[in-house]
């Protein structure tokens, strides 16, 4: 079953247990509680109650979400973080090749130009790095508690 029928299930349970509970009680005889409606028809409206429930996006669609988040996470992982509450995640080696490793690509190249790239880019690109993957475990601890939601 999906989402939505996993929610007409559990709507049409609701209804039907509310329904035998009334009758077992005998309300629909003995008194009038419902008016001139029958438990049945005074029930009906419990479909109508899970219906906006039906508008809500498909937890599994989460967990696929969650699952590209954590490939993101593997290409952005600096490896100097400790494992998080989500698992660990290895280090991408490609990343330790910008900042210090890059170092004797550059020593060639001088000027302002060099300067900048250094300081603007080489320097704090582990850094922003590393805050994207925060970013990343974020996003995807979100994802997976809305899931379990």
């Amino acid at each position: 079953m999906g989402f939505k029928e996993d929610l007409e299930y559990i709507a049409n349970g609701v209804k039907n247990a509310a329904i035998m509970r009334t009758w077992r009680r005998k309300e629909g005889d003995d008194t009038n509680v419902f008016g001139a409606t029958s438990p049945e028809e005074y029930y009906s409206i419990v479909n109508d109650m899970f219906r906006p429930y039906t508008l809500l996006p498909d937890p599994a669609a989460h967990r696929v979400m969650a699952e590209d988040i954590r490939r993101a996470q593997l290409v952005l992982s600096p490896g100097a973080s400790s494992a998080d509450q989500l698992g660990a995640t290895a280090a991408n080696p490609h990343l330790a090749l910008i900042g210090e490793g890059s170092k004797a690509y550059l020593d060639p190249w001088t000027g302002r130009a060099a300067e900048e790239f250094t300081a603007r880019f080489i320097v704090p690109f582990r850094d922003l790095a590393t805050n994207q993957y925060l970013m990343a475990t974020i996003l995807r601890a979100a994802l997976e508690a809305q899931a379990l939601m």
